[in-house]
């Protein structure tokens, strides 16, 4: 009956008792007993339900225990499941990552991901929960996956919590307690397992530049608060750059990767920089190897490396202005960061929260950079039309292509197309179109029969609110913007993608043609008139020429009316040389080009190109031209001296032709879209075989 386990006293007079009855023989208090194996104690009457599920007491019943606890998990998990089934928002969310992504920012697949991950601890949750609110008459909650993702919608949008309570039928108060339950379940489980200083960060190196040397960059970033009541706290919170005045400071570091690896504590936005980041910790992971590459803001820190000043009343050097050159261009990874830090709206907004309570919004931040650093690794930074897939050598696309856009006639109505010259899809499989004799961008979801104006539309003209002829568009998702070559205007345009009713001129003055974003956020653009193509750090005008720039020539340092270009991971330019009948590739701070399609004059034969117009780089080195002349589509595999016709081959308006094809972009799963100038539409080859 008891176990040889348990040891049993008076706790009132400290004698030991003989035998076990209920009370001590010598003052007749209640005995107390303490198990050996557990620890536990407790007085006589809770014995028997210790003993009865406690594997010290009574092994031989811990295997039926076990086989009760693991039901009891079960019927857990399968009554949430259905709730995860049948509840909103994830019953509607979780049908297409086109509902999915624009919510949450992760597609179904990543938001399981994110499930998996977290999955006991919002269970655990769900089920005390369950236990405080077992007598309550008004009980009802979210399941375990709709709480994850209603956190998710929260951080990407920061809408009210009065509004979310609104849209899923529950309280307020219930909204906000979830809310901050959830944020800190995602910390303990993301932040630790997502971000995270590499181990071997002291013998790692990186590929080019002064990368050689230095292993991290750092940069501080803002998050805009509202004025502060109190006179003391204006001046704590000041900051200039804020769009408030007031801002909360973090920093953060990451590497030549685009990964974050370190979010700092939260700070008050006067805080100096160098303050920030002695108080940090990181300063200990650093050596005379291990460097740090930091702005003007950390010039006097031993062993962060910084842009050179300019000597009172003297010039830079042009070996300290190349070295500048190299610091900053190395810092467009942790400026990426930032950027995409603040696509979501809780950081990238003004912050509504208490100001004061550091500790959670230090989660918040962190738990941000985690997500982002998920999506780095399910989606790496990759240039604009490129295919997140691999291709096999042997890929083959569908001989017949699907009308994914217009089709309908050229007109520009809002089912219609004329003369689409490019276009860039997204993850989701929207494909933004330069539509450019209207004037204007359009957006086709995916299975839409029309589209909508997203950019210009409003008449050709020169106006803030207006394109003319725009030659290509390109996403830049670290600002969730179109990027816009507004080729007639002489300018480059960057557009919101949310709600923009206007462009803002980022370059002016030049015979813009063709456009390309680099994983570190710098913007290639060509500049047909002058046969060159220049690389603009963002707000810089002036630019650097990385391909051309010497007259119009046949050379192999010169180009005729470049159109296209396309930036590969290492950096490299390939420029469809529309005059020479060839595509360029110019490595990175090469003098001149090689041929790496056509070159043999204008024709039609494998080996040669007419009039080539967008270009494509997969992840093989595999080039795609939209060859539009002779109207196809060619893939030119890496070295080779010749390509292969993937789509179109012949003239004319059926499913398996093209009519001067220019524009051509592949989504995350390797399909083909390719705008069809003459025919007024944008045709789909699904990708059928040998990915990767």
């Amino acid at each position: 009956m008891f176990s040889p386990q348990i040891e049993w006293y008076c706790a009132q007079c400290g004698s030991d008792p003989t035998d076990r009855r209920k009370y001590c023989t010598d003052c007749d208090s209640m005995l107390t007993w303490t198990c050996i194996g557990s620890g536990k104690s407790g007085l006589y009457t809770h014995y028997y339900r210790h003993r009865d599920n406690c594997n010290y007491c009574t092994p031989e019943l811990e295997e039926e225990r076990q086989e009760q606890i693991e039901e009891k998990q079960v019927a857990i998990q399968q009554r949430f499941q259905t709730l995860d089934d049948n509840q909103r928002p994830w019953s509607e969310w979780k049908r297409t990552d086109v509902s999915c992504i624009p919510h949450t920012g992760h597609n179904v697949e990543q938001v399981q991901e994110l499930y998996s991950m977290c999955e006991e601890p919002l269970i655990n949750y769900c089920s005390h929960r369950d236990k405080v609110l077992a007598n309550s008459t008004t009980r009802s909650y979210l399941s375990p996956m709709n709480l994850l993702v209603v956190t998710l919608w929260y951080l990407k949008h920061y809408h009210s919590e009065h509004y979310i309570a609104s849209e899923l039928n529950f309280s307020q108060r219930a909204v906000n307690y979830s809310l901050s339950a959830v944020v800190d379940i995602l910390h303990s489980c993301l932040y630790p397992a997502l971000v995270s200083l590499p181990a071997d960060l002291a013998s790692r190196r990186t590929p080019h530049g002064p990368q050689q040397h230095y292993k991290l960059i750092v940069d501080s970033t803002f998050i805009a608060i509202n004025e502060p009541h109190d006179s003391e706290q204006c001046k704590k919170y000041y900051h200039a750059t804020s769009p408030t005045n007031y801002a909360i400071k973090v920093q953060v570091a990451c590497d030549f990767r685009h990964r974050i690896v370190h979010v700092f504590e939260c700070y008050h936005g006067s805080i100096h920089d160098i303050t920030v980041l002695r108080e940090s910790g990181l300063l200990e992971h650093v050596e005379e190897s291990v460097q740090i590459i930091g702005d003007k803001g950390y010039i006097g820190e031993e062993y962060v490396v910084t842009p050179r000043k300019k000597p009172r009343g003297r010039e830079l050097t042009q070996e300290d202005k190349d070295f500048n050159h190299d610091i900053n261009s190395a810092r467009a990874a942790i400026e990426n960061i930032n950027q995409r830090l603040k696509t979501y709206v809780i950081l990238g907004g003004v912050y509504r929260g208490p100001i004061d309570d550091f500790h959670k919004i230090t989660k918040i931040i962190q738990v941000v950079a985690a997500l982002c650093n998920l999506n780095l690794n399910k989606h790496p930074i990759l240039p604009p039309r490129a295919p997140s897939v691999g291709l096999h050598p042997n890929a083959k696309w569908a001989e017949n292509g699907l009308t994914v856009a217009g089709g309908n006639g050229n007109g520009s109505g809002i089912n219609q197309l004329n003369h689409p010259q490019s276009l860039d899809v997204d993850d989701d499989q929207t494909i933004y179109i330069a539509d450019t004799h209207n004037h204007r961008i359009v957006q086709w979801k995916s299975g839409a029969t029309s589209g909508q104006i997203v950019a210009g539309g409003n008449g050709q003209g020169n106006g803030a609110n207006q394109l003319n002829e725009p030659h290509d568009v390109i996403i830049d998702k670290t600002k969730d913007s179109l990027i816009i070559c507004d080729r007639n205007n002489r300018r480059v345009v960057r557009w919101p993608r949310q709600r923009g009713t206007s462009g803002e001129t980022i370059l002016s003055n030049i015979d813009c043609q063709g456009l390309a974003l680099d994983e570190d956020g710098f913007l290639f653009v060509v500049d047909s008139e002058n046969n060159q193509v220049k690389r603009y750090r963002i707000g810089d005008t002036e630019g650097t020429v990385v391909a051309g720039g010497k007259g119009e020539g046949n050379g192999l340092d010169q180009l005729i009316k470049p159109t296209y270009i396309f930036v590969d991971r290492a950096h490299s330019v390939y420029v469809s040389d529309w005059g020479n009948d060839r595509v360029m590739k110019w490595e990175a701070g090469a003098k001149q080009g090689t041929i790496v399609a056509g070159g043999q004059g204008s024709g039609d034969g494998l080996d040669q190109l007419f009039f080539p117009h967008q270009v494509v780089v997969d992840q093989l080195g595999a080039l795609y031209v939209g060859d539009s002349r002779n109207d196809r589509i060619v893939r030119w595999l890496k070295g080779a001296t010749q390509g292969s016709v993937i789509a179109g081959g012949t003239r004319g308006p059926g499913p398996n032709q093209l009519s001067f094809p220019r524009g051509l972009s592949f989504d995350r799963n390797g399909n083909l879209y390719v705008a069809d100038l003459w025919n007024h539409r944008v045709q789909k080859f699904n990708l059928e075989q040998a990915t990767l």
